[in-house]
């Protein structure tokens, strides 16, 4: 699991650290309707960079918006990479 996931009170103290996880793992209703969520929000992205509508006026400003859009997503769901983890 990537660090960011633990506060510092988890860092100190392995036992806690370990419970948490363990939560986290446990949690899967969550997470899993999340990174549904997740996906469908990048689908939503990726068909506004191949709808034609998008490229008109302004065309590399409106790319990169969604270029910036997309790269967020993709490093939320990258937080939940744990998961396939065995």
């Amino acid at each position: 699991m990537k660090a960011v996931w633990f506060r510092p009170e988890h860092q100190r103290d392995a036992k806690k650290k370990e419970d948490y996880e363990a939560a986290i793992r446990n949690s899967r209703v969550i997470v899993d309707r999340l990174l549904e969520i997740l996906e469908q929000r990048m689908d939503a992205i990726e068909s506004r960079e191949t709808d034609l509508d998008t490229y008109d006026g302004g065309a590399y400003h409106k790319l990169a918006f969604l270029h910036g859009q997309k790269k967020e997503l993709k490093e939320i769901v990258e937080l939940f990479s744990f998961i396939n983890d065995k």
